[in-house]
């Protein structure tokens, strides 16, 4: 079949004309190209990942179900570090008797959820004109792609992806829809209710707030319910117990000294995270604590400022305004787990559609080098001088972006985009 022919048999679909477009532009076919090779990435990490052991969250997850199958009640009869509505996302996983089935069904689910995303990127930026039609997701798609050591096998992904959708919902004004999905994201992780704050103050500017408070108490309301059967709100008693996890940054930079001899610290493994731990730590933790609170309410005091002086929001602007509360609530935080990072693309990947690109691209990279620190070659056993100075680097730049974001908001004009 000859060129001609080729382009007058695509030429009769849709999908077609758009493989044609391709084809006929060399830029256009290496980044899609791209893109389809980041989106597999995931998929053949969980067909490898079937050769090897779940991960421990996995395990956890699958013991969860498992118990309370046998009668016992989460936070009452077994200890549970995630709020109630995290359970819903394992029962159908659950119906696997075993560890490997849980694994393979809980992926899929991911797999789903990921492959809906990358959609709604990409028809955002169709819907909203914007010029970087595939910048967004691949921004997404790399970052997650990076880490898919572990993005199929824990839990993040689906908070991410609340948010996600609870910020598409706010900017179309269906208040009562975004205000019920942030309570369901508090109910599967607690960080969406520094979202609340400012989203409540556009919401009354715009005459929304009672349906967003609505919405938001339809399914809180089951919360408090629950409270009376089991004492669920103790799963944060699970994390404030916590000491200075190997990858924030105050334990990085730790750790660093330790190298050079300034500290005597030692890299422990306590129940499923490491810690760094010795005098220098415990004299940090009390400070680092104070450091979270402090940077993590400051912007979202910041963040309702910003709302108030404002009448209208673009879509990528509001997902800016969202990331700055909570890019100060993973880079100063006590405990930066690599998934945190899944937390932040989902949203700045919103963020990319338009204006300013320096945050995003910094997020970007800090994912992307991820994979050096963990799993990496020594993280088992403490990082080396080259692995530790690339985790502080990688923290640094998180803060920067942080920095960036608050800057960039700043920038803010009125403009055709409302909210």
């Amino acid at each position: 079949m000859n060129s001609n022919n080729l382009q007058s048999v695509l030429e009769k679909s849709r999908i077609g004309r758009a493989v044609a477009v391709c084809l006929s532009d060399a830029r256009l076919f290496w980044t899609v190209a791209l893109l389809i090779y980041l989106c597999l990435v995931p998929v053949f990490a969980l067909v490898s990942a079937t050769n090897f052991e779940p991960h421990g969250d996995i395990k956890l997850y699958k013991r969860v179900i498992d118990s309370i199958h046998s009668g016992e009640l989460p936070y009452q009869d077994f200890e549970f570090e995630y709020p109630p509505y995290a359970i819903l996302w394992f029962i159908v996983p659950g119906l696997f008797s075993s560890a490997k089935g849980f694994q393979v069904a809980f992926g899929i689910e991911l797999l789903v959820i990921d492959a809906l995303l990358k959609l709604a990127l990409i028809r955002l930026a169709l819907g909203e004109k914007s010029k970087r039609l595939f910048f967004p997701v691949i921004a997404f798609a790399f970052a997650t792609a990076a880490n898919n050591h572990f993005y199929l096998q824990r839990f993040d992904l689906i908070p991410a992806a609340v948010s996600f959708a609870m910020l598409i919902a706010f900017y179309r004004k269906q208040y009562y829809l975004s205000g019920a999905l942030l309570a369901f994201g508090f109910g599967c992780k607690l960080y969406p209710i520094l979202f609340a704050p400012p989203l409540l103050i556009i919401a009354w500017k715009n005459g929304g707030h009672r349906q967003f408070i609505s919405g938001f108490l339809v399914l809180i309301a089951p919360l408090i319910l629950l409270g009376f059967v089991t004492p669920w709100w103790q799963f944060m008693a699970f994390h404030t117990g916590r000491g200075l996890q190997c990858e924030s940054i105050y334990a990085s930079i730790l750790w660093l000294g330790k190298l050079f001899g300034a500290f005597d610290l030692k890299w422990v493994f306590i129940k499923a995270w490491v810690e760094v731990t010795g005098p220098a730590a415990t004299s940090v933790l009390p400070y680092a604590k104070i450091i979270f609170v402090a940077t993590t309410f400051i912007s979202v005091i910041y963040s309702c400022v910003i709302c108030y002086k404002n009448q209208q929001w673009t879509l990528p602007n509001l997902a800016r305004l969202l990331l700055i509360p909570l890019c100060a609530f993973v880079c100063f935080n006590i405990v930066l787990s690599p998934q945190y990072l899944i937390w932040i693309i989902a949203l700045a990947a919103v963020a990319a559609l338009d204006g300013r690109l320096r945050s995003v691209i910094l997020v970007t990279i800090a994912a992307g080098i991820t994979p050096i620190i963990y799993p990496g070659f020594n993280y088992g056993s403490g990082l080396q001088i080259v692995e530790t100075v690339i985790l502080v680097l990688r923290n640094l730049i998180l803060i920067i972006a942080w920095i960036g974001f608050i800057f960039e908001l700043r920038e803010i004009k009125d403009s055709s985009g409302e909210t």
